[in-house]
């Protein structure tokens, strides 16, 4: 900055002595001039210590010379030129409102240099925004950049897509016509579908038919017997179903018999009910000879299949003899198979199959009413069931001797409870199945006893080696670490 100051004062004072009047102005004298300035101008600065260095390399820069501007390089400044000065180059500030040399293009605007070097916007309208796409105008609008979508279905090519949409978006659809499938969906085609509402891919209706799932009904176009319900195609549409039309359609349980075409079906037909079997006999989706498990009440039958030598028929179904049930009860006046607690059914009181009410006691997981219906005695749950015995149940079960205690408990019963065991008891004396209350005497150690049958309570004292609590315990009355010495 310093060389081109030096050479614009120097230009200015050549200029200056050229048009104060006195004699005409050499212009090779003049370019001297300028260059002897730039040369002073940078050796002076040189001449100045560190400053001077700067300018010395200022003069390096004119060591190629310059014919024109053209020859300089750009000036890093908003507001100023490159000029070639007696063949050396330089800067020279921009005249007020001539563009400067950094702009943005497209933003509607121009920035313009102002007194003193500084920059100010100004609205160009010409500076047109470009986004890029064929489906908007772009506008400038008192300075400000807009993109004004063109009117819709307007044809472009970006991105895959062919018309523009309201949005100015460039879209492969806008309606259903302008697709191959016929469905048109956030501007993307879609491939067909048998669920699409539309006939199209290898359908022969309307969702229905060639490789869909569905097949069209009655009157629906078709090329095939599969491509319709009834499997019935003929001259293009789907026919009605009949019990001669060599096809298994309509209600047909197997081809041409069964549902509406009547029992007609051989045994080994396909059927859905013993009224489509010429035998009254469907049994396992296939019609049966007459026999046991045909699914009908013949032969000496007393019941559908049962009595009579067939199964045991359950109860309320007809009997001639007890045999012919399984509660084995046949009832004398009605003939009919009276309930059990054996016929393999939950009926009358029972709360779970042959068990509870009346019946025997559950097994644990069955269904209960109270805990009488359990073997283990406990019915609890939701829904109700019989649960395990345990040792806080509130019930004596299982292998307690007592309420929750003695047996398989690790809970001793208290004095008086019933017990199998000394064991089974907190005094750890049982006597005729009752657990005793602690004496001096019963040759345990229990109740305030320091060890058996002395100490504590008892008027006995315990003897040497034996455990003690005090000297009070002890007939020594000397009592050291818990045992009498």
């Amino acid at each position: 900055m310093l060389r081109v100051a030096t050479l614009v004062f120097a230009v200015a004072a050549v200029a200056g002595s050229a048009c104060s009047g006195g004699d005409a102005v050499d212009p090779a004298a003049t370019a001297s001039s300028m260059a002897q300035a730039s040369s002073s101008s940078a050796g002076g600065a040189g001449a100045g210590g560190g400053v001077g260095s700067a300018g010395g390399a200022g003069s390096t820069g004119s060591a190629g010379g310059c014919s024109t501007a053209g020859d300089c390089p750009a000036s890093p400044e908003a507001c100023a030129d490159p000029v070639c000065a007696a063949g050396v180059c330089a800067s020279a500030p921009k005249s007020s409102g001539s563009p400067a040399n950094e702009q943005t293009p497209g933003d509607c605007q121009v920035v313009v240099c102002v007194a003193g070097g500084a920059t100010a916007s100004k609205v160009d309208n010409a500076d047109l925004p470009d986004d890029g796409t064929l489906c908007t105008t772009d506008v400038c609008a008192l300075g400000v950049p807009s993109h004004v979508p063109v009117p819709k279905g307007t044809d472009c090519a970006d991105s895959g897509g062919k018309l523009c949409n309201e949005a100015g978006a460039c879209v492969e659809c806008l309606q259903a016509t302008d697709c191959p499938g016929g469905a048109c969906q956030s501007g993307k085609c879609l491939p067909p579908s048998c669920d699409d509402g539309l006939e199209n891919g290898d359908e022969t209706d309307v969702d229905c038919g060639g490789s869909c799932a569905k097949k069209c009904a009655l009157s629906f176009g078709c090329k095939v017997n599969a491509d319709c319900v009834n499997a019935i195609c003929t001259g293009g549409k789907c026919g009605p179903a009949s019990c001669g039309d060599g096809v298994k359609n309509g209600s047909e349980s197997d081809v041409d018999c069964g549902g509406s075409c009547g029992p007609g079906c051989n045994a080994g037909k396909s059927c859905n009910s013993a009224s489509d079997c010429k035998s009254a006999a469907c049994g396992g989706g296939h019609c049966l000879d007459s026999q046991c498990g045909d699914g009908v009440k013949n032969g000496f039958e007393t019941g559908v299949d049962c009595g009579g030598g067939c199964a045991p028929c359950g109860p309320g179904i007809s009997c001639a003899l007890d045999a012919d049930c399984l509660g084995g009860m046949c009832t004398p006046g009605g003939k009919t198979c009276a309930p059990t607690c054996i016929d393999g059914v939950k009926n009358n009181l029972e709360t779970d199959v042959d068990c509870g009410g009346n019946c025997p006691v559950c097994p644990v997981g069955e269904a209960c009413a109270v805990g009488g219906d359990c073997v283990d005695l406990v019915c609890s749950g939701a829904p109700l069931a019989c649960q395990s015995a345990t040792c806080s149940d509130g019930v004596k079960n299982g292998m307690e001797s007592y309420i929750d205690c003695g047996g398989a408990c690790p809970n001793p019963c208290p004095d008086n409870a019933v017990c199998f065991a000394n064991s089974d008891c907190a005094s750890a004396v049982c006597t005729f199945n009752v657990c005793a209350p602690p004496s001096c005497f019963d040759s345990a150690k229990n109740g305030s006893e320091s060890d058996v049958d002395c100490g504590g309570a008892c008027d006995a004292k315990c003897v040497t080696g034996q455990a003690c609590g005090s000297g009070a315990d002890c007939s020594s009355g000397t009592c050291n670490l818990g045992q009498c010495l």
